[in-house]
Formats: structure tokens, C-alpha cells, sequence
């Protein structure tokens, strides 16, 4: 992915006036690309145990690890039974809805 936006820029050099200047700071593909390939089962027993320790208790670690997929998955088969699209109001009313639960 980090040679498509190496591409367009290269592109879009050609199209802009020679007066500006783009310059490539930061590109968070390589560590998106990087998350998508780590061990699940790893890191979700590594978020249960920062959970207990923080909280205390295995039991609360386990809710609290808990609490946010099956929320989504509530959301979104609510949205897919009541034929609510998934535009970026819909989402980010659930975004809202997840960080204050």
C-alpha cells in the first residue's frame, strides 16, 4: 500500500504547480499492515492480562474484553435487521457509543 501513495504523489506532482512543494512525513500503512498480521489469540489474551492487572479481578478482565465485540456485533446486526446503512453518521453514532460504554 505504501507504493500506491508514493504513486499518486507522483502523479499529483505533475498536475500542481512547480511552487509547491509536497513532502511525504509519516505513512501509517506499513504499521497498519503490520497489525493486520499479528497472532490474534496473543494479543487478546495480552489485552485480558493488562486487564487484570489493572482492574484486579479475572472475572472483570474477562467482561471488560468482552464488552466491546459483542457490542459491535449487536450494533451491527441492529443496523442489518433494521436496514440502517452504514454511512459515516450510523458509524460514528456507534464509534460514540462504544467509547462511552
Amino acid at each position: 500500500m505504501n507504493w500506491i501513495v508514493k504513486n499518486f504523489l507522483r502523479g499529483l506532482v505533475i498536475v500542481v504547480p512547480i511552487a509547491l512543494t509536497i513532502y511525504l512525513i509519516y505513512i501509517a500503512f506499513i504499521k497498519i499492515d503490520r497489525l493486520l498480521n499479528l497472532p490474534w489469540p496473543e494479543v487478546g489474551l495480552l489485552v485480558i492480562a493488562v486487564l487484570f492487572i489493572f482492574l484486579g479481578n479475572l472475572r472483570a478482565g474477562l467482561v471488560v474484553a468482552l464488552a466491546i465485540p459483542l457490542s459491535m456485533l449487536f450494533a451491527f446486526s441492529g443496523m442489518l435487521r433494521f436496514g440502517i446503512a452504514g454511512s459515516l453518521l450510523s458509524l460514528g453514532a456507534l464509534d460514540f457509543g462504544l467509547v462511552v460504554d
